[in-house]
């Protein structure tokens, strides 16, 4: 896109596009303006940014051509194949990096996060999710203060109030600090509970300041003093 001189402070437009051909972006809004000396467009009404398969909505926003990041805010989606967020605002690097505040829902394939704030790598899908946070894997589903999220290896790593369900074996865990690990689309899942924890599986329960527990082989190793409550047929 050919640029203004650098003395023009702004060009007002309405129900416009604009369009940077070199990095193949498109910003679409009832109102824009660009800003020639900060090289950033402002923009109002249902803001639409398109930049290869990838697009950004919101109610408005702002871009930064040199450097291709964009800002949005107000009913924020953001779209590239069967990924989706939303959220209240959302920064976008043009790239690899989302962060988003508010209210913040992530669908990427069979992953769900939720939080009221996410930064998350598009690429080698990790996720660090605050506020209420949880995380669905399609095998496990974490909920937290915080959560540390490696997506496409299945780790995940959460503190604050922590609970772990894992589907297949029926488990379920609490405690101060969890970290899970599984193998996408096996049935191998490794978690280690710290502070306080407490895990059930097949009605029995076990509580101790720490368990390591490998869920296919049903074996729980403590370390500390623990409780074993087992289930028992009447």
């Amino acid at each position: 896109m050919k640029r203004w001189y650098a003395g023009c402070l702004a060009v007002l437009m309405s129900g416009a596009t604009l369009t940077a051909a070199a990095a193949e972006v498109a910003i679409t809004a009832d109102e824009l303006t660009y800003r020639g000396a900060a090289d950033t467009v402002d923009a109002r009404g249902h803001v639409v940014v398109k930049k290869d398969t990838a697009t950004l909505e919101g109610d408005a926003g702002s871009y930064v051509l040199d450097a291709g990041t964009a800002v949005l805010r107000g009913g924020v989606r953001y779209t590239d194949a069967a990924r989706v967020m939303t959220a209240e605002t959302l920064t976008w690097d043009g790239g690899r990096l989302l962060t988003a505040e508010g209210d913040v829902r992530l669908a990427d394939g069979d992953r769900i996060l939720v939080g009221s704030h996410v930064r998350y790598d598009t690429v080698d899908g990790y996720a660090h999710v605050r506020g209420g946070a949880t995380v669905q894997t399609g095998e496990a589903e974490m909920q937290a203060g915080e959560i540390e999220a490696y997506t496409r290896e299945i780790r995940l790593i959460g503190s604050g109030g922590v609970s772990l369900r894992q589907y297949a074996n029926e488990f379920t865990a609490t405690g101060d600090r969890i970290t899970y690990t599984q193998t996408p689309g096996a049935d191998d899942g490794y978690a280690v509970l710290e502070g306080d924890a407490t895990a059930t599986q097949s009605g029995h329960t076990v509580r101790g300041p720490r368990l390591d527990i490998r869920l296919q082989d049903r074996v729980v190793e403590t370390k500390g003093r623990s409780t074993l409550i087992i289930q028992t047929k009447e």
